[in-house]
């Protein structure tokens, strides 16, 4: 009986530390994966948005009117908020994957690496390039300072002469420091993928954690004229009196 006791009491106290090791279990898996820690991933978003262009006009004048540029918005969200606003001067369209063009760069979804190069902090990777390459972000105010690059800005402006005209970004260096201090603050570089462009093979990892999206000048829609729309309603209401007097009278 003393035996069977012994072994009763054994088996409770296992039992016990089972339960409290389950608890603890519990108290440790009750934490959300979902919730942001110290060690989570900050997501980085910078969209370029289009939103006019100067075509290239050979025959003129001002080399800045000759080859023409395209302004687009720019954002930078961090975490889905929006940390940094700004212009964006480009080379003309239309935009293309052919080298040697001087023209901006097709629409898609791009990512960044430090440039290994000297002209700018980074270059863009792993986008819809064809046969491009050498697509920096870097300072400049003037179409005739890129080549197929980007130039942020404070603000822009449509300089020239009445016949001539071009656009340019202010403040581009001051812009692009901003941008670059909240870039590598957050930047993180996982996985041991290389990063390409058009022609290019590079060992460097590109930034993982950011996203650079690239939008085409959204087309306008057709206007619909306005005297359309009455001249179908008198129409209908003049179709409707003859119907009326047409009918026999009771």
């Amino acid at each position: 009986m003393a035996k069977k006791q012994l072994g009763a009491k054994k088996v409770a106290k296992k039992q016990s530390g089972v339960k409290k090791a389950t608890k603890k279990a519990g108290k440790k898996s009750s934490k959300s994966p979902d919730k942001c820690t110290k060690n989570c991933s900050v997501v980085m978003v910078l969209t370029i948005q289009r939103i006019k262009e100067w075509p290239k006009r050979p025959k003129a004048k001002n080399k800045n009117t000759q080859d023409g540029g395209t302004i687009a918005k720019f954002n930078l969200k961090i975490n889905g908020k929006v940390k940094l606003k700004g212009y964006m001067l480009e080379a003309a369209g239309p935009s293309t994957t052919v080298a040697g063009t001087d023209q901006r760069i097709m629409p898609g979804s791009y990512r960044l690496i430090k440039n290994p190069g000297t002209k700018g902090p980074y270059r863009l990777v792993n986008g819809p390039f064809g046969k491009r390459s050498l697509v920096n972000i870097h300072a400049g105010n003037y179409p005739t300072d890129l080549e197929g690059c980007f130039a942020p800005g404070t603000s822009w402006s449509e300089q020239g002469t009445k016949k001539e005209r071009y656009p340019f970004v202010g403040s581009s260096s001051a812009k692009l420091n901003k941008l670059k201090a909240l870039i590598n603050k957050n930047a993180e570089y996982k996985g041991k993928k290389k990063s390409t462009d058009g022609k290019h093979t590079y060992s460097a990892k590109y930034i993982s954690n950011l996203t650079v999206i690239v939008k085409e000048i959204v087309a306008k829609k057709a206007a619909t004229t306005k005297a359309a729309s009455p001249k179908t309603k008198t129409g209908a209401k003049s179709s409707a009196k003859s119907k009326s007097k047409s009918k026999p009278k009771s």
